[in-house]
């Protein structure tokens, strides 16, 4: 979490040449994309692998399923352009 968020206030306050552009478009896009997973999916997994079973009920289970996909064909369409 740390790293990635330093990695995005590094890019966000750094010039940029053309040449350049699209390399940092791709490093902050997977920063992000890291961050955002780190921070929205990866504490109900730990949950659900400490309890041996999905603890939040069925709401909570179909927006997080519903997150992880968003979030993976976000990715690929931002890495794609």
């Amino acid at each position: 979490i740390i790293g990635n968020s330093l990695v995005l206030v590094v890019l966000s306050r750094q010039r940029k040449t053309a040449s350049q552009r699209v390399f940092t478009i791709f490093l902050g896009n997977l920063a992000f994309m890291d961050l955002s997973i780190a921070l929205l999916i990866m504490p109900l997994s730990i949950s659900t692998y400490i309890h041996g079973k999905w603890p939040f009920g069925r709401v909570v289970c179909e927006v997080n399923g519903f997150t992880t996909m968003l979030l993976g064909i976000l990715f690929r369409i931002l890495v794609a352009n």
